[in-house]
Order: structure tokens, then C-alpha cells, then sequence
């Protein structure tokens, strides 16, 4: 790994958000270390795909999730937030915004789409 994929790695690993990397095959190409922090599961039980994170998404929040990923997947809908709540391993709620955006190479070739998750639990008790 050349010291500047080092440094991205690092900086990416270490977010306070959940930060991934959805391949143009619909794998997860990379999740941030702190996963396990705001959904109680691993890298490993949330790398093997983008279903894997229907497992983490609230009965309330399914659709909208649902129609999200459809309109991404078509390239329709770039970039774009919504606010969710996800239900960590041990069953608690929490509400996140999560925001993607498409990702292309210098020549326009799809590269994936990196999204991520930040908690914003506390400011919606607040509303």
C-alpha cells in the first residue's frame, strides 16, 4: 500500500461516521473500522454485500432505504441524504443521516458509490 492510500486508509478508518464503499458489483469494497460501534456488528457480519445492511435498517426506515438504494443502483439519484434509523445489534434504535454519491475515475469510469452514516440520535431527541 503506497503512503498515501496508507493516510486514506487511516483517515477513513477512523471517521466517527460508518464510512463504506459500495462496488459497482454491489459488494461492500470497504466499511470503517467504527461499524462495530454504531451497529453492533462487525466488518466481517456487514462486508459480504449492500443486502447485508437490510439487516441493520429499521422496519420504519425500510422502504425509504429501499427506494434509495433502487434509485442509486439506476445512477438515477446522485448525490443525495436521507435521515433513517437503524437498529444496532442489540436492538436499540438510533437515528443516522446517511449520505452517498457516486464515485468515477479522471476518465468518468464508475468506480462505486461511498456512502456513509452519521449518528444524529441525539439531535432528533431533541426536536
Amino acid at each position: 500500500m503506497s503512503p498515501t492510500a496508507y493516510i486514506y486508509r487511516i483517515v477513513a478508518d477512523y471517521s466517527s461516521d460508518l464510512v463504506y464503499l459500495i462496488l459497482p458489483d454491489s459488494t461492500l469494497g470497504y466499511i470503517s473500522l467504527n461499524c462495530e460501534s454504531i451497529t453492533g456488528y462487525t466488518k466481517s457480519e456487514l462486508k459480504a454485500d449492500l443486502d447485508s445492511f437490510k439487516k441493520i435498517i429499521s422496519p420504519d426506515s425500510l422502504m425509504l432505504w429501499t427506494e434509495h438504494v433502487a434509485m442509486h443502483q439506476e445512477r438515477l439519484l446522485m448525490p443525495n441524504s436521507i435521515n433513517i434509523k437503524l437498529v444496532d445489534k442489540a436492538g436499540d434504535e438510533h437515528w443516522v443521516s446517511h449520505t452517498c454519491q457516486q464515485i468515477c475515475d479522471e476518465e468518468g469510469l464508475f468506480l462505486g458509490i461511498r456512502g456513509s452514516f452519521s449518528d444524529i440520535s441525539d439531535m432528533m431527541h431533541l426536536q
